[in-house]
């Protein structure tokens, strides 16, 4: 507003700007600054912010290197680049030790290039002091803002660009606008993060699944990919708090959200689901891999130490979980999908806890233990029509990639009559079975068997 204040103050000055080429680019800068401020105001994001500064910058100013260190909450330091033309490495590395050099006074923490987190690839560490590149000079310009330090902007500069007067007036009135701007969005940022966020264990809320799972859902069917859905449960952990108190069973909740988050991708979500109750989405994973990684986790908690009381010692915790996977679970909304794996972590809890279960699709109420209990030709709910198909059998959790060969007999709407070599199989077993040349698996469940079958 400023800025085209003095424009619309000036007609006479601007009408006159064609034969005044001083004026005209007077004029012109003004216009660029007036413009970049209504962009930052714009933004509401760090990186936002920064794509808008590497984009117009340069119709403000002739420069080599540009690099924007940004301080968050925490001391979290990041360093972003950008570069008009190719630039050495040395010259990288040496304006972000200037930057580190310039704001050193002004935060508690000892900072360095190689301390600082990079977006994108990190410059190369110079082998050995090298003179700084002829023809270029460097500014740098701490942002404080309300008395808190929230970045440093760094550029280096061609000589015969201007004079080091005129740029650094221009990019003193780009720093403090830079600077008010990214305290707002950072504050914005620290705000959707608080809502998004579970007090306690930092863990993500239910409304941050609500945005997460439909989109994840929406990728998975428009670009046929798996994605499976866990409830995990600690075990009695209304007993931890009766006997050790609430602040203990806190103490628990928080330990166990650090270890998931070691124990998962960056792309998976860990979402406090109810009091002691997770849900962890895993995008691109099927069942026998989701099987894998929870397993993995409940070992991982049953071997650690979540709580160490001062009386008894440490606190043995193990927990039970349930798994739902798209597409190989029948299920037309992430809603059911959740509502599978929650019926498959009952059962983890029913078969005696610490244990991982994978749903079939099916509900525990009208199939899998019913069904487990009929005999004769009850089971017969389908019509059955004879077949003969290879099939190849892989039980769950398939770790050690066993492959059983067996052959249908006949076919139904209700599942597959399967026979081959003689072996144990155990009611309500999962495995995966690829049925003829398929290169999908259908995940299936033991419902009976019959040693006669058996050749």
């Amino acid at each position: 507003a400023w800025a085209d204040a003095i424009v619309e103050s000036h007609p006479a000055e601007a009408a006159a700007a064609d034969d005044n080429e001083e004026s005209a680019e007077l004029h012109r800068r003004i216009r660029s600054l007036s413009t970049l401020g209504a962009a930052f105001a714009g933004q509401q994001q760090v990186e936002g912010l920064l794509r808008e500064l590497q984009t117009r910058l340069p119709q403000l100013l002739d420069y080599n290197l540009l690099e924007v260190l940004v301080v968050g909450e925490d001391n979290d330091v990041r360093m972003f680049v950008s570069q008009t033309r190719p630039v050495d490495h040395e010259d990288t590395w040496k304006l972000a030790q200037e930057i580190c050099n310039a704001i050193e006074p002004l935060i508690d923490i000892d900072l360095s290039p190689e301390s600082l987190k990079w977006e994108g690839n990190a410059p190369m560490r110079p082998a050995e002091t090298t003179p700084a590149s002829k023809g270029s000079f460097s500014l740098n310009f701490p942002m404080v803002i309300g008395g808190e330090l929230v970045g440093c902007l760094g550029i280096q500069l061609p000589t015969d660009s201007e004079s080091a007067q005129d740029a650094r007036t221009m990019l003193q009135i780009i720093s403090s606008h830079l600077g008010t701007s990214l305290r707002n969005a950072q504050i914005l940022e620290n705000a959707e993060s608080q809502a998004l966020s579970d007090e306690l264990t930092g863990a993500y809320n239910r409304r941050y699944l609500n945005r997460v799972l439909d989109a994840e859902w929406k990728r998975a069917e428009r670009y046929d990919l798996e994605m499976s859905v866990a409830l995990l449960d600690l075990d009695h952990f209304k007993q931890i708090n009766d006997k050790f108190g609430h602040l203990a069973g806190d103490t628990v909740l928080v330990n166990l959200v650090k270890l998931l988050t070691n124990e998962l991708r960056e792309i998976d979500h860990v979402v406090r689901y109810g009091g002691e109750e997770f849900l962890v989405l895993l995008p691109q994973t099927g069942p026998s891999e989701a099987m894998m990684v929870l397993d993995r986790i409940r070992n991982t908690v049953a071997n650690s130490v979540l709580y160490e009381d001062p009386e008894h010692g440490p606190l043995n915790v193990t927990l039970s979980s349930g798994i739902a996977s798209y597409p190989t679970t029948a299920t037309s909304s992430p809603e059911h999908l959740i509502g599978f794996a929650d019926e498959a972590l009952y059962e983890s809890k029913g078969n005696g806890r610490n244990q991982v279960t994978v749903s079939s699709g099916r509900s525990a109420k009208a199939g899998g233990k019913q069904a487990a209990q009929l005999s004769g030709d009850e089971r017969r709910r389908h019509p059955r029509v004879e077949a003969e198909m290879s099939v190849r059998y892989i039980p769950l959790p398939g770790i050690d990639g066993q492959v059983v060969h067996l052959d249908t007999t006949d076919v139904s709407a209700g599942g597959l009559a399967v026979r081959g070599p003689e072996q144990e199989l155990q009611i309500n077993s999962l495995a995966l079975v690829y049925v003829g040349e398929q290169e999908k698996p259908m995940l299936c469940r033991v419902v009976w068997t019959s040693c006669s079958w058996w050749s």
